[in-house]
């Protein structure tokens, strides 16, 4: 071999006790090799954990010709049947380093398990050597492994699926706990709906608009459920009710009162009043809404 050319030198440890804490033999630089750091390439333990072996790779490179061995290795442990710490070694390693050529790359190894022949195979020799690939094969380009809108889709799908399952979950939350607020926001669409049936109503016209009356001001103003209070109603009126329209509730509220107690005063036919009653009703609606 020449100088330069790198060396994989493989030591295995085995026996019994704290395998696994061990640390490694290696060479230590000098001015007859430049070295690199040890590392683990196989470890084989019983269930134990105490017993089996492991195998450590050390990549060292003679600096110059005429270097004639590879110093040997030391390991130390301590011995628990003498109680006493011991220092084995290997055999020094005999070399014949030669003048490198100029461009001339190869690379050997060494074992120190008997009987065992190495292959090289491209590896990582150290921070800054490296075998490359000569034939690399098929390339293909990066940008052909990005994902497409249909994945893309299919990916965000459960989440999207999910803020909404969670939002509906907090809506019905937010009203279970908001009676008063889910009240209110219910009371335009009850009106629209009882406003409706108005028409179509075959009872004494005054009940029936006395019935839509009470069961919107009690949602809309978050009053409890029962018979209306006429006074009570003018108290909690929202300022944003103009004067004009809390007169007009106010005239409504007496006539039905005086229709149920009194009977029904000749006020005109029953279509003028459900005209009158839907107009003023849809009115006071807008400004509670302002």
């Amino acid at each position: 071999m020449t100088a330069g050319d790198p060396i994989t030198l493989r030591v295995e440890l085995s026996g019994s006790g704290s395998l696994r804490q061990a640390l490694p033999p290696s060479l230590r630089e000098s001015e007859d090799f430049r070295v690199y750091k040890s590392r683990l390439v196989n470890e084989d333990f019983q269930r134990d954990g105490l017993t089996g072996r492991k195998i450590i790779e050390q990549v060292v490179i003679p600096t110059h010709s005429g270097v004639d061995e590879i110093p040997a290795l030391e390991f130390s442990f301590y011995d628990t049947a003498s109680r006493q710490y011991q220092t084995i070694q290997t055999n020094p390693i005999p070399l014949k380093v030669l003048e490198g050529a100029p461009g001339q790359d190869r690379a050997s190894a060494i074992s120190s398990l008997p009987g065992h022949s190495l292959e090289l195979a491209p590896s990582l020799l150290g921070e800054d050597l490296i075998y490359l690939k000569l034939r690399p094969g098929n390339l293909r380009d990066l940008r052909a492994l990005e994902p497409g809108w249909v994945f893309t889709g299919f990916s965000t799908l459960p989440f999207a699926l999910w803020g909404l399952f969670s939002l509906a979950l907090n809506r019905k939350e937010q009203r279970r706990i908001d009676v008063a607020g889910t009240r209110r926001q219910q009371a335009p669409r009850r009106l629209r709906k009882h406003l409706s049936q108005l028409d179509q109503s075959s009872e004494e016209l005054y009940a029936t608009i006395w019935s839509i009356l009470s069961d919107y001001l009690g949602a809309r103003l978050n009053l409890p459920a029962g018979e209306l209070n006429p006074q009570e109603v003018m108290q909690v009126l929202p300022a944003s009710v103009a004067g004009e329209c809390r007169e007009h509730l106010s005239e409504w509220m007496r006539r039905c009162e005086r229709a149920r107690f009194a009977g029904r005063q000749t006020e005109g036919s029953d279509d003028d009043l459900r005209r009158d009653f839907r107009d003023f009703i849809l009115n006071l609606d807008r400004e509670l809404s302002a």
